[in-house]
């Protein structure tokens, strides 16, 4: 069962922030700390602050010889079945450092030739050059690090839902500084606790791996040496006339002469390579990014999409005008945008307050964009817009001046300029679109209104493979024009 229904949502995974996971089975996806640490979205720079704190600590403590307090760091990585993810066959059970394992993992990373020779830096690196560690047991150690923002994360998701939370005791979590507990409001369903997690947060972790390091730079670094050198590993094929029409090394026989010098391959052996050829390691590790944010994190299924469209569009022409069924469609416009503008905005939280609680805004999302129309906003438009506020007005009437002033007056430099009015229906559209130029030029900042015109069109373009890009850009030439 996904944890949406287990929640008593009726909605999609391309209308939930969050990644609808199975809860009666690990999901083969992780957490990758490489991956965060190269992400400029704004939660997972905050997670990766938690993992870098954490292993610089860990890695004082080691080298100025504090082993008994670098050790007390792993005693709290133990099993993390509250996000359902992992290589586990049927029902979650964790594949942590635990109890158990804390020695042995401390004693291999203190015993390395990574840690000697300084080419551990992070944590992601021990995949690399850690013997008896990989994907499973570092994305268990990084879901334990960020625990706080998961439950952070998970709260504000609930509130979005109006889903009630039991208070409870968290377990351990990492503070910055060192372990801590309390007891918070958790994601409590039937005596079991669950942490949700934005999509974006995962992926297969299968790039920034030994194998990879190996296989696709280090052997075709040493392929290119040895045809420049011209070594006994160098095949030729020549024509009938006797010239060389191809040269090749083959990655097999560089294999083997490694292992007939009595090296053995392995991953004391990366971390040598590592130290001694620098620039392919910087390579790799600047490389491997463009492969992973390459990767989907949702495979989209057009025809289940199509239909869940028609389904959204058919919901919005249901839903009656007027203050009793607000709620509902400040939620459904959640997940419509959701859908809409997916990989550009994220983490929308819904009625936060600003300036102590005096003022509310309906939704607020991030803009995590790195192309498209929300990163041209702050980029080439030079409009303040860290976050997109959302105002959603469930009116029988025009939506007038007040609306506008509202808006503006959430605007500042630090949360953005930029926001949208949702509503339902715009008789005399003229005027108001004069009211938002009138807004823009005098400074207060840029709004679009989406009414339910605007959005069945987007809805219906997005059915066709067309991006919301166009539609935006051609809202704001008519504003500012």
């Amino acid at each position: 069962m996904k944890i949406s229904k287990l929640m008593g949502l009726k909605k999609s995974q391309y209308e939930l922030d969050f990644y609808d996971f199975d809860v009666s089975m690990d999901t083969y996806k992780f957490f990758d700390p490489y991956y965060i640490s190269k992400s400029d979205n704004v939660f997972l720079k905050e997670c990766n602050e938690y993992i870098t704190s954490f292993f610089n600590n860990f890695l004082y403590f080691l080298e100025y010889g504090y082993e008994a307090q670098a050790l007390a760091l792993f005693s709290h990585l133990g099993e993390m079945n509250e996000i359902c993810l992992g290589m586990s066959k049927g029902s979650p059970t964790g594949k942590g450092v635990g109890s158990i394992d804390a020695q042995k993992i401390f004693n291999a990373i203190k015993e390395s030739v990574a840690f000697k020779n300084g080419t551990i830096n992070a944590i992601a690196d021990l995949r690399l050059f850690i013997n008896g560690i990989d994907r499973d047991k570092v994305s268990d150690m990084v879901a334990n690090i960020i625990k706080k923002p998961l439950i952070e994360y998970t709260k504000t998701q609930c509130q979005l839902y109006n889903i009630v939370l039991t208070r409870g005791e968290t377990g351990y979590f990492w503070d910055k500084t060192k372990w801590d507990r309390n007891l918070d409001d958790l994601l409590i369903i039937e005596d079991k606790v669950y942490f949700l997690y934005p999509r974006e947060l995962i992926t297969s972790a299968k790039y920034f791996s030994a194998n990879e390091f190996f296989r696709n730079y280090i052997l075709e670094y040493l392929q290119q040496k040895h045809l420049s050198e011209n070594s006994h590993l160098v095949r030729e094929t020549r024509d009938r006339n006797g010239k060389i029409v191809n040269r090749r090394v083959f990655k097999k026989d560089i294999i083997k002469d490694i292992e007939q010098k009595g090296e053995v391959i392995n991953k004391d052996w990366f971390s040598r390579f590592a130290k001694e050829n620098p620039e392919v390691y910087r390579h790799f590790n600047t490389d491997i990014i463009n492969k992973i944010t390459e990767e989907p994190v949702i495979i989209i299924n057009q025809e289940e999409l199509n239909s869940i469209i028609d389904t959204l569009i058919q919901e919005l022409n249901n839903i009656q005008v007027g203050g009793d069924n607000a709620t509902i469609y400040h939620h459904l416009i959640s997940g419509i945008l959701e859908l809409l503008f997916f990989s550009y905005i994220a983490h929308p939280r819904i009625e936060q307050e600003i300036h102590e609680g005096r003022k509310r805004i309906d939704i607020v999302f991030d803009n995590i964009a790195e192309n498209g129309f929300f990163f041209l906003l702050g980029t080439t438009y030079n409009i303040p817009c860290s976050q997109i506020m959302i105002e959603c007005k469930n009116y029988s009437k025009d939506i007038n001046n007040p609306e506008l002033d509202q808006m503006a007056g959430r605007f500042s430099a630090r949360r953005g300029k930029f926001g949208i009015i949702c509503c339902r229906n715009i008789k005399d559209k003229a005027t108001f679109i004069k009211r938002e130029k009138d807004t823009f030029q005098d400074d207060r900042g840029l709004i679009f209104h989406l009414d339910d015109t605007d959005i069945i069109k987007l809805l219906t373009d997005r059915k066709k493979g067309i991006k919301p890009d166009d539609y935006l850009i051609s809202k704001y030439f008519e504003i500012i024009s």
